[in-house]
């Protein structure tokens, strides 16, 4: 409930860097510096979780989120609201899948 923390030293000590009740968090498997948080909607970050922006704002919020492996251009979540959505250019923009 906290948010997304990070540790540099092997778990020796924590840092904040992104203040969000998160439900789900997936990494690009080809791009590590591109991260997908979801909880309030979905976030992306293209500089490894050091920075964030909101991308796709869901009242209900999002749940699970997952890269496709074999495409890393392309991803799913689930909002709350039973929708399935997608992503065809990294995370910046998210349809509903009808």
């Amino acid at each position: 409930e906290q948010g997304l923390l990070a540790s540099s030293d092997a778990g020796q000590s924590w840092k904040l860097i992104l203040r969000a009740s998160l439900m789900g968090l997936a990494i690009n498997p080809e791009d590590p510096d591109t991260v997908v948080a979801t909880g309030p909607g979905i976030l992306l970050s293209r500089d490894g979780g050091r920075t964030w922006n909101e991308v796709l704002a869901l009242a209900d919020g999002a749940g699970p989120v997952a890269w496709a492996p074999s495409q890393p251009d392309l991803a799913y979540a689930v909002g709350f609201d039973r929708t399935l959505y997608r992503t065809e250019d990294r995370g910046r923009s998210w349809q509903p899948v009808s």
